[in-house]
């Protein structure tokens, strides 16, 4: 209990016992706590820890009397948790059932509730998020949709820094996706539809040392090439036939330090 009057309870799925003051939280338990602005809260743990509640010793001794040991956390201490937080408008007795559907959908301490099929690429984790691996500049595949509506995290490995990023949904337009030390992240809606989902690069190099940006416009793709190197670079680029509707292109350049080139590959009509 906080000095605001918030209580922390510690609960489980149902037909769990109810309280986990000591000991290993698995993935498939969360921490409620209530109440809170709106409505009831959880966290679910993505990797599994050791849980154990510690009082302070004037805390105990206000509230029992007697005092009680734990471990001590100074300041400068650090402490890492990989966990997620989710946020219920409703009582925490409504919240649990929303939160066991949670669970359920995102895959924590279970098999999640959608099914991915990948056809380029592999699944290298379900738990909480979808984090996939790469392969030919692109990760390509089927999800299912969800009962509950869900807006899925996915977390795409095995790209390049320095070239743009994309996703494709339904053979749609091509949308940015933010590519940060090899991982691009982006999120899907399963909560209408089956998707079929391409994430990588449009444009693929043979060299992974030149910067390549690509703008894909209804007209075709616009390249820019640049080397930031200290010699001449000879490569191929070519547009990745994981995406659907690009022209079909391949071209060799040569860039000399510090050089840049700019394409345009227009679509065929």
């Amino acid at each position: 209990t906080f000095a605001d009057g918030r209580i922390i309870n510690r609960v489980g799925p149902r037909g769990s016992a109810t309280r986990y003051l000591d000991g290993e939280m698995g993935l498939s338990n969360y921490v409620a706590a209530y109440p809170n602005p709106n409505g009831a809260g959880a966290i679910f743990p993505l990797v599994p820890m050791s849980t154990r509640v510690t009082m302070t010793e004037t805390l105990f001794a206000t509230l029992f009397g007697l005092p009680v040991g734990g471990t001590q956390v100074r300041q400068g201490d650090k402490l890492v948790l990989s966990f997620m937080g989710v946020s219920a408008p409703t009582n925490l007795e409504e919240g649990n059932q929303v939160f066991d559907d949670i669970r359920r959908t995102l895959g924590l301490g279970c098999e999640p509730a959608y099914s991915v099929t990948p056809s380029q690429g592999q699944v290298e984790d379900t738990t909480g998020y979808l984090t996939v691996a790469a392969e030919r500049g692109a990760f390509t595949a089927r999800l299912t949709k969800t009962t509950m509506p869900t807006s899925l995290f996915l977390n795409v490995r095995g790209l390049t820094d320095g070239w743009s990023c994309a996703r494709q949904i339904n053979g749609g337009p091509l949308k940015p996706v933010t590519l940060h030390q090899g991982v691009a992240y982006t999120n899907l809606d399963l909560t209408q539809a089956d998707v079929d989902v391409v994430v990588g690069h449009p444009v693929l190099c043979d060299a992974p040392g030149l910067k390549v940006v690509a703008w894909v416009t209804e007209a075709g793709i616009e390249v820019f090439v640049q080397n930031p190197g200290e010699a001449d670079i000879t490569c191929e680029l070519s547009s990745n036939p994981a995406f659907a509707g690009l022209p079909s292109t391949t071209e060799t350049v040569t860039l000399e330090p510090g050089g840049f080139v700019t394409l345009t590959w227009p679509t065929v009509p």
